[in-house]
């Protein structure tokens, strides 16, 4: 799940997304700006780890100002811990400068949501943060993204980058369900590093813990 108007392959993914005006962080909260040092520097390492509370308000700012309406879960839930993990990315120059949302299932684990300032665009913390969660997970991981529109594309040059990162599309057709009552579906793929990896019963989980639905779509 993308928001549409992003230029870069390592933007967002309903695993990768930043804030759309690269200059206007004045929302973000001091919090995740600590110690920037050489913004063009590529980064070298980073770590994720759960976030202190007064990390969150930022957090939730960057959040909402990263997903729209449809394909965002309500903020109050994360932060209260009812559903996806919550983890905060730091970087050798910044901490909190993102976040990543993630369920653990036996058969994989899912990323439901990450983003990052702006100020980390095509600096590779995508990729690392991809490599951190292939590390650090015993299980394939799975991500949705949005199929291409046209050659060359946004959603093509998406595609591309998370196979650099060891994914694969899954064959079949998936809807992401509505977020909440008024709120759309979303025809969109399943990406994962296992290719053997059941979409059907894929989406299915999805669709029964993720969203809240009895059957997929």
């Amino acid at each position: 799940m993308e928001n549409r108007p992003l230029p870069s392959s390592e933007s967002r993914t309903k695993a990768q997304r930043l804030i759309e005006n690269k200059g206007d962080i004045g929302h973000i909260s001091p919090i995740s700006l600590i110690n920037l040092k050489n913004p063009s520097a590529p980064l070298r390492e980073i770590s994720l780890r759960s976030p202190q509370s007064e990390e969150m308000p930022a957090l939730e700012a960057l959040y909402l100002a990263s997903f729209p309406p449809e394909e965002r879960r309500p903020w109050q839930d994360i932060a209260a811990g009812r559903g996806p993990v919550l983890l905060c990315i730091d970087t050798p120059e910044y901490t909190a400068a993102g976040l990543v949302t993630l369920w653990r299932f036996p058969q994989f684990t899912y990323i439901e949501h990450l983003c990052t300032l702006p100020a980390l665009r095509g600096r590779g913390t995508g990729a690392a943060v991809m490599g951190a969660l292939k590390a650090g997970s015993d299980t394939p991981l799975l991500l949705e993204a949005e199929p291409p529109r046209e050659a060359g594309g946004i959603e093509e040059r998406r595609i591309a980058f998370y196979r650099r990162c060891g994914l694969e599309v899954l064959p079949g057709n998936y809807v992401q369900p509505p977020y909440g009552p008024g709120l759309p579906s979303v025809p969109l793929l399943l990406m994962s590093t296992d290719a053997a990896l059941d979409p059907a019963a894929a989406a299915r989980i999805l669709h029964k813990h993720v969203y809240g639905c009895q059957e997929s779509n």
